[in-house]
Parts: structure tokens; sequence; C-alpha cells
């Protein structure tokens, strides 16, 4: 009698289990989820990027020359397989000039002019995975 009297005491124990329990099975559930919670926000992503890239290719159709070929939009999908060369070029001119206001004055007109072009070459090619960079 004694003994079921001890067992009739001990319910917030048991209560403390269950609670324990369902802690693991929610912490369990979501470690599940985030595998797919991960797919679908890469397929988004990628949904994102197919759409802006058509976007361009149209912007790009609209704008050509009749008679050009259609321009076209390559997608790499596993960059560290690219082999790129770029080549970079840059030319800076500077000049400088004093303007005397007229005959026999120190003052005058300080006149510059920076010309500066630079050259972007950039190449790349898909390479086979034994050949990547």
């Amino acid at each position: 009698m004694m003994l079921l009297k001890r067992l009739k005491q001990k319910n917030g124990q048991a209560v403390l289990g269950e609670y324990v329990l369902l802690f693991f099975l929610v912490v369990a559930g979501i470690t599940a989820m985030s595998v797919y919670m991960k797919r679908a926000i890469q397929g988004r992503l990628r949904d994102s990027r197919q759409y802006m890239q058509r976007m361009v290719l149209n912007t790009l159709r609209d704008q050509s020359i009749p008679g050009d070929p259609d321009p076209q939009i390559w997608a790499e999908y596993e960059p560290y397989y690219m082999n790129r060369v770029t080549d970079t070029s840059s030319t800076i001119y500077d000049e400088k000039h004093l303007l005397p206001s007229g005959p026999g004055t120190t003052s005058g007109i300080y006149r510059s002019r920076i010309d500066e072009t630079k050259v972007i070459k950039s190449t790349s090619n898909q390479a086979p995975p034994k050949d990547a960079n």
C-alpha cells in the first residue's frame, strides 16, 4: 500500500520524461526537414537564375540588328571546371596646360585633361574534370 502511494506521488517525473521525448522528436523532425528546405531554396535560386537569363536573352534578341545571328547565353554549372584567361590593359593620358590670361601676367587658366582607356578581354572554356585548374 505504501508503495502505491509513493508511485502516485511521482507523477511530475513521468511528465518530465514525456516532455524530453517530445523535445527530441521535434528536434529530429526539424533536422529531417532541413534537407528538404535546402533543396527548396536551391530550386528557387535556380528558377530565378533561369528567369533572369531568359529576360536578358529576350532583351538581346529585341535589340539585335536584323541579319545578325541569334545571341546566346551559356550558363556554367560547375565553375571549377572552367579554364579562364583574362587579359587586362589600361592606358592613361594626362595632359596639363597653363594658359596665361594676358601678356606679362603671372596668373592664368589651368587646364587638365585625363583620358583613360581600359580593355578587358576574358575567355573561358569548359574543361573536363581531369583538366580543371
